[in-house]
């Protein structure tokens, strides 16, 4: 049987019960990882049980489990926000071709060609629009730990060296919201 770890759970707890099921799994996923991509459904089942268990939380593991259904896909690519991914019996919270194509990665300026083309694809205006153009920042160093399978802080450095080294920009706005996207250069 899979364990929860109590240090995600608490980091859970923390965030509150209003959390949507796909940004419980991307907690869950970016914080209890494996080298392999996702996070097994006993695993899953595991942190609904332990957060039924807190007081004041209220989690029902069986509408827990219902709600990774309802918002599962068998999609390759991006299929829009508050959707969960099926990675061959794994779920994530990131599409399987973001996996294959970035998995183990940390060029930022990959992961934001790949969020234009999502944003471009599925129609939406952008992913995770901070309060300017581009994606939050917060959303973009999720995604590179995630998929990445790296800790917090490399995902931070890789953004501070594609930052200093041109290859991104930022909106006026220098906050965690702040829109990050590729920078634009001279032909």
């Amino acid at each position: 049987m899979a364990d929860a770890d109590e240090g995600v759970v608490s980091g859970i707890a923390q965030r509150g019960r209003n959390l949507l099921a796909d940004e419980v799994i991307g907690l869950i996923e970016r914080r209890d990882t494996t080298e392999d991509p996702g996070v097994p459904r006993e695993t899953l089942d595991a942190y609904a049980d332990a957060l039924a268990e807190r007081p004041n939380f209220d989690v029902d593991p069986e509408q827990f489990s219902g709600a990774i259904d309802e918002r599962l896909t068998d999609a390759e690519n991006w299929a829009g926000t508050d959707t969960l991914y099926d990675l061959d019996g794994r779920i994530s919270a990131y599409p399987p071709a973001w996996h294959e194509e970035l998995g183990g990665s940390t060029d930022v300026e990959a992961y934001l060609t790949l969020v234009e083309e999502a944003s471009t694809d599925s129609g939406e205006e952008s992913l995770d629009t901070g309060t300017g153009e581009g994606v939050s920042e917060e959303w973009l160093l999720d995604a590179v730990t995630t998929v990445g399978r790296v800790k917090r802080d490399e995902a931070k450095e890789a953004l501070e060296a594609a930052r200093s080294e041109g290859q991104i920009d930022e909106g006026p706005d220098q906050h965690p919201g702040a829109g990050v996207r590729i920078a634009e250069r001279d032909e």
